[in-house]
């Protein structure tokens, strides 16, 4: 119901505190409805996600904002973080030996390089290998097609 005689900025106005105290009943319904013990259990994933938040934090080592530094230029990624990081941040420790949190980046060293292969050695004359270097080079010895209405 809209009242006549009120003046558009108050009706804006109280709209607005009406709007705020919708909110605050959401808000409230929800936090009734939630259950801490399941908070409390549930186990939070490290992501790259999370590593930004951490990093952009008050609380964050030098060592943790200056390897952040790194990934916003794109010289490394955060699951590379233990492997290039030095000295490795104590939040990366802590979040390892923490219960609360899942560490799915495991550090991988990089493979080895992998020997070169020597060349395949050609047959010697006498032997019976068959394969492309087998083949005949003249199309003299290939026989030749004749048309199906020849045949």
């Amino acid at each position: 119901m809209r009242e006549p005689n009120l003046d558009p900025a108050v009706e804006a106005l109280v709209r607005e505190v009406m709007d705020a105290v919708d909110d605050l009943r959401t808000a409230r319904i929800r936090l009734e409805n939630l259950d801490v013990s399941e908070l409390l259990h549930e186990q939070t994933v490290v992501d790259e996600e999370f590593m930004s938040n951490l990093a952009a934090a008050d609380i964050a080592s030098p060592e943790l904002r200056a390897y952040a530094e790194r990934v916003r230029n794109g010289e490394c990624q955060w699951r590379d973080i233990e492997l290039l990081a030095r000295p490795v941040p104590p939040e990366i420790v802590e979040l390892k030996n923490s219960p609360n949190f899942v560490w799915r980046w495991d550090p991988e060293p990089p493979p080895p390089p992998s020997p070169p292969v020597p060349p395949t050695p050609r047959p010697r004359p006498g032997e019976t290998v068959v394969g492309p270097s087998d083949w005949p080079d003249d199309f003299d010895e290939y026989p030749t097609d004749t048309p199906w209405w020849a045949r």
